[in-house]
């Protein structure tokens, strides 16, 4: 992610880089793809939106705050978070709680012949 995006801070003339903290796993178990579409996505926002300053990405372990109810993290033996911050225009409370509702696509092939991700549904399950 690195490489993928420092010609776009270097043309914006904005700080970028990434921080691993002391003690992060040098692997993870992940769906590799998921991740980089996640993270893509959170960077372009951040590059987008901040004409001044800074875009950063932050890597650490995790003791608190998730919870071993989902499949997922009961069978994992440590957790990490990945944050995005930059120093662009925000984003209000309200939008924060929409941005990370489940989505779902309503008609898989209409989704296939013009793009996008779907629309909001809140009683999609994410995993």
């Amino acid at each position: 992610m690195l490489r993928e995006f420092e010609h776009v801070a270097q043309s914006k003339g904005l700080r970028y880089g990434i921080d691993l903290a002391p003690g992060s796993p040098d692997s993870v178990f992940t769906d590799p793809q998921r991740l980089r579409q996640i993270l893509k996505n959170l960077l372009a926002n951040a590059f987008k939106f901040t004409e001044r300053g800074e875009v950063h990405v932050q890597v650490d372990g995790v003791a608190t705050g998730w919870s071993r109810r989902r499949r997922s993290p009961r069978k994992a033996s440590s957790v990490i978070a990945i944050s995005v911050t930059d120093s662009g225009i925000g984003i209000t409370g309200e939008q924060q709680k929409r941005i990370f509702e489940a989505f779902a696509q309503g008609d898989g092939t209409t989704a296939r012949t013009y793009g996008g991700t779907g629309s909001a549904c809140p009683s999609a399950e994410s995993s």
